[in-house]
């Protein structure tokens, strides 16, 4: 993260002459990223977008957007967005464990439990997806499995 706004206008100029003669998808998603730390959400949807659309497997890119689509209560879009995360994420395990928060943090427990213990299949020692599954499970009045 930059210190100052001056200090993304600058990378957000540099980015932008970049990306005229060498459009790519990650340098679409950085500049994305760099609106969005500055507020400016339409122009870093509009980035995100970008970023997907010259690569469709930018697992990064769908997972800001997801981000960013959350913020702007564009849930289904938000969905959709970690849905292809997940699709997208060779490891899946990171997509899984944004999505199960994303379930959590919009009340959907049920979903948010199935995808942590999908990514606790995948990284059984881990212990915050460990620690999520028995608060989830306290939620839902579920009794852990010994």
């Amino acid at each position: 993260m930059l210190d100052d706004l001056s200090e993304y206008k600058e990378v957000i100029d540099e980015l932008n002459e970049y990306l005229k003669s060498n459009p790519n998808s990650n340098g679409f998603n950085n500049l994305g990223l760099a609106h969005f730390e500055i507020g400016e959400k339409t122009k870093a949807l509009v980035n995100f977008s970008l970023a997907i659309k010259i690569d469709k497997l930018n697992t990064s890119a769908y997972l800001n957007r997801a981000e960013l689509n959350t913020k702007l209560d564009n849930i289904k879009d938000a969905e959709s967005d970690y849905d292809m995360a997940i699709k997208s994420d060779s490891s899946k395990l990171n997509s899984l464990i944004c999505r199960a928060h994303f379930h959590k943090h919009n009340n959907n427990y049920e979903k948010a439990l199935i995808d942590f213990r999908n990514a606790q299949k995948i990284k059984p020692d881990f212990k915050p997806v460990s620690q999520q599954i028995i608060e989830i499970e306290q939620i839902l009045g579920i009794n852990p499995k010994i």
